[in-house]
């Protein structure tokens, strides 16, 4: 039994390191889609709404999910949140929406 644990440990692992690999590869589509899929179609419904969306998303994104992601064993989360972030700053730079800066990076 604890062959085939171990197995599946390595086996899991494996599949880990190379999933994990391809987070860069992937990044540029996930954003992507958050942008064109959820943010732009807000923009197009209501401005003024998108607006609202981004600089109240922003400030928590960029200060306390970026620096809890950064805290944690795999690159997931930091996936997850730098997808999240990026498509927030591509939608605010294409409007014009100045982003709130409150950890100055």
């Amino acid at each position: 039994m604890s062959i085939v644990k171990s197995i599946a440990g390595t086996v899991k692992g494996v599949g880990n390191d190379i999933l994990e690999s391809l987070l860069p590869l992937l990044k540029p589509f996930f954003r992507d889609a958050i942008k064109e899929f959820l943010l732009e179609r807000l923009y197009e419904k209501d401005p003024n709404i998108h607006k609202v969306v981004l600089t109240s998303l922003y400030g928590p994104v960029d200060v306390v999910a970026e620096t809890e992601a950064a805290k944690t064993e795999t690159k997931y989360d930091d996936f997850a949140v730098a997808c999240v972030k990026e498509a927030l700053e591509a939608s605010a730079g294409a409007h014009n929406v100045e982003l709130p800066n409150l950890d100055e990076d």
